[in-house]
């Protein structure tokens, strides 16, 4: 079972995010400040890290820093998430080693898009934890085609045409697409 940590010192973010990892199979394993977030991070060595920015006792450009220049620690994947939205502080999340940069103004973390495009493979995960089904109609990286959704059970499929990705998210839920289906 895939291990996450999730460091933010706002509880309710951290408990939303919680309970739709772990509906959905994932291990979570959280901390509400970076001091603790780091020292999670070295004890467990989690398959992703959901990391904020603005934390007491040390920021997470710092954890982010000290884990991706340490050898041990430097393949955790980390996915930043705050409400510093300026690109000032995108590049020095980029600077520190975070994996993605993802901007949340006004600190409510409902649905949040995270998106890999490269030679050999390209993806979304998205994340809902609100608490009623969402509609996605948004830019993406992702090549025109439809995408079914990974998540065991799941039968939801999403269409991209013109660099907007078309679909929803249930309730607390998350969407997994790779591969665009054959013929699309």
């Amino acid at each position: 079972m895939k291990k996450i940590l999730i460091v933010d010192d706002e509880q309710d973010i951290v408990e939303s995010l919680k309970f739709v990892l772990e509906s959905n199979d994932y291990t979570c394993y959280c901390a509400y400040n970076g001091e603790d977030g780091l020292r999670l991070a070295k004890e467990i060595v989690p398959d992703l890290m959901i990391l904020d920015v603005m934390m007491p006792k040390i920021n997470g450009y710092k954890i982010s820093r000290l884990l991706k220049f340490d050898s041990k620690y430097k393949n955790i994947p980390i996915l930043m998430v705050t409400a510093r939205s300026q690109e000032e502080d995108k590049l020095i999340g980029e600077e520190t080693g975070a994996d993605e940069y993802i901007t949340n103004p006004g600190g409510n973390i409902q649905t949040v898009m995270v998106e890999r495009k490269g030679a050999d493979v390209q993806g979304a995960v998205i994340i809902n934890s609100g608490l009623n089904r969402t509609t996605i109609n948004a830019e993406t990286v992702l090549e025109d085609g439809t995408y079914a959704n990974m998540v065991e059970g799941s039968e939801d499929i999403f269409l991209v045409k013109d660099g907007i990705i078309y679909g929803s998210v249930d309730a607390r839920s998350v969407a997994v697409l790779s591969d665009k289906q054959e013929g699309t």
